[in-house]
């Protein structure tokens, strides 16, 4: 290899790390801002999921309270079909008792 090849050779391998250096740099200032995008990101979401942590706590609230309400419901539901049943027994003994005969055969 001659003295003029040698050097081209070297222009090209400096001129290739140049190249290289240059794209290492863009790709380290591209990775540096996408790294304060994820961490942008990351804070929202940390953000995100404290309101929803606040949304959580009050449906499980409002589920006790709704759960309560349903029992509620259904014992006064209950004590109404009692309140019915004897309202149902005590007028068949009013109509039994009207009967002509008092209800005696």
């Amino acid at each position: 290899m001659t003295e003029e090849e040698r050097q081209r050779q070297m222009e090209f391998i400096l001129d290739t790390l140049a190249r290289l250096t240059a794209t290492t740099d863009k790709l380290a200032y591209k990775a540096d801002g996408l790294t304060d995008m994820i961490g942008g990101l990351a804070e929202s979401q940390a953000a995100e999921r404290e309101r929803d942590q606040a949304r959580i706590v009050r449906l499980e609230e409002s589920f006790v309270v709704l759960a309560d309400l349903a029992s509620r419901h259904e014992e006064r539901l209950d004590q109404n079909d009692r309140r019915s049943e004897r309202l149902k027994e005590s007028i068949a003994e009013l109509r039994r008792l009207a009967e002509p005969n008092g209800g005696n055969g």
